[in-house]
């Protein structure tokens, strides 16, 4: 219950957007200005009727005539309308450019997430334009709901016994997945091993916290971007660690290393080999500069051709570069986005609470089955958590 007493009446409000709605409208010019005494008076708004209370104290149509003047109201109203437009036509310019250089990676970041959420927001709280917004939403709705996200995971191939000789050829490279393997490959025995990556920012949220929410998740592999500083390899108990460009990687085995593979220092990829006990697996660990000026595409595209160079199994890290930006749409052959190979639901990354970036990424190679590909969001870091589950083909 609130009161507002204007030095002669007090009235009273179920809620505070009655308050709103009721001054808005010039309820208060309509209480008596002359009073000999001090009255009560009660206005009752439903509280069920809130949304509609609100949309009364709409500012993009000041209701309330004794707030501004028409022509402030249509100079507003103007000015939302410019700024939606130009919105879209710098959204629609990002996504047919995309990266090609830095100034058009810089409309191509746009979130879609952010454009559709401001779209729906004139819709609902304004009258004028209605068709014309509703019109600028199609596209963007359908690149969030049906491009940039997916809301099932792809169910897995099946493979049929050859019945005739001409089925033979092509039935020995089909598999459980939507990879192209050969008839030895079929007869390997496949692993299921489970890696996790997370930006822990630092760990300025407590890295100990973090921590145990990522043993919490029994992981077989781990890669930590932006580790904190100073960070204690033994912290991560009972597990093999190793420490390169700010980035940590942790296993049940030994672990060898490259240099830095990619040159300008914008973009820091390492190749660790973990020696697990069924065999060798190749990692690939990356981390971008976050700086907007520097373009992303003169980087990712070596670092696309390094994957199938040096045969990698899985490639995961902090990219801040989108999952559709050009480099990251021509993999090599038999590479895999892990969201697309086995994941569903909201795919973006970044910045939690409210992530609408996919900037961080997670790669599958020829000899890894994503089972499930899932992001998990905490309080603990600004990264959403990547876990992948898979099976690993390890030659008999």
């Amino acid at each position: 219950m609130f009161e507002v007493n204007d030095g002669y009446e007090t009235v009273r409000f179920d809620n505070i957007l009655g308050i709103v709605a009721v001054f808005s409208r010039g309820v208060r010019d309509s209480l008596p200005q002359e009073s000999s005494f001090r009255s009560t008076k009660t206005l009752e708004i439903p509280y069920g009727s809130w949304l509609s209370t609100f949309r009364s104290f709409n500012f993009l149509n000041f209701s309330g005539a004794a707030m501004v003047s028409p022509k402030i109201r249509l100079s507003v109203s103007v000015l939302i309308q410019v700024i939606t437009i130009s919105l879209v036509v710098v959204w629609v310019a990002g996504q047919i450019l995309r990266d090609r250089n830095w100034w058009m990676a810089l409309l191509f970041y746009f979130p879609t997430p952010v454009l559709v959420g401001w779209l729906l927001f004139t819709l609902t709280f304004s009258r004028r334009n209605r068709r014309l917004n509703l019109l600028l939403l199609v596209a963007p709705l359908i690149m969030l709901l049906l491009v940039e996200n997916h809301w099932t995971r792809p169910s897995p191939e099946i493979v049929e016994e050859p019945t005739s000789e001409n089925e033979t050829s092509r039935n020995a490279f089909a598999t459980t997945s939507h990879l192209k393997r050969s008839p030895a490959e079929l007869t390997s025995i496949p692993v299921r091993k489970r890696l996790i990556h997370w930006n822990v920012a630092r760990g300025v949220m407590g890295w100990e916290k973090q921590w145990d929410y990522i043993e919490g998740l029994q992981p077989d592999m781990i890669v930590i971007s932006e580790i904190p500083k100073p960070f204690d390899d033994e912290s991560l108990a009972g597990f093999d660690v190793l420490t390169v460009n700010e980035m940590a990687v942790a296993c049940y085995g030994s672990m060898t290393q490259s240099r830095t593979l990619v040159r300008g220092g914008a973009l820091k990829a390492v190749h660790v080999t973990c020696q697990l006990a069924e065999g060798p697996f190749e990692l690939m660990i990356a981390d971008m500069t976050s700086h907007i000026t520097v373009p992303r595409d003169p980087y990712l595209r070596p670092f696309v051709a390094l994957l199938a160079e040096r045969e990698i199994d899985v490639s995961v890290g902090d990219f801040n570069a989108p999952r559709r930006s050009l480099a990251f749409c021509n993999l090599p052959e038999g590479f895999r986005h892990a969201y697309d190979a086995a994941g569903a639901g909201w795919s973006y990354t970044w910045p939690v609470p409210v992530p609408c970036l996919a900037i961080d990424q997670c790669i599958t190679g020829p000899g890894i089955e994503a089972v499930q590909y899932e992001l998990r969001s905490t309080l603990l870091s600004d990264h959403r958590l990547q876990i992948l589950d898979f099976d690993w083909r390890v030659d008999d």
